[in-house]
């Protein structure tokens, strides 16, 4: 878990995701959709996992 969430963050790097933005234009409606529907997945299981993370009384887990 900790090696994919570490991808995940350098996958979400401002510089990656700035260079990649462009791409976004050429997404037809549908493909955006299953695009926000993904996002909506992966802050899910990021908010679980954090939420367990912090629930192990070890106090609030420190964010970016």
């Amino acid at each position: 878990m900790v090696r994919r969430v570490r991808e995940l963050e350098r996958a979400a790097s401002p510089a990656d995701v700035e260079a990649e933005l462009g791409e976004l234009e050429s997404l037809d409606e549908a493909a955006a959709a299953a695009l926000v529907a993904s996002l909506d997945r992966v802050q899910r299981a990021c908010d679980e996992l954090r939420g367990r993370l912090v629930g192990r009384g070890e106090g609030a887990a420190p964010r970016d």
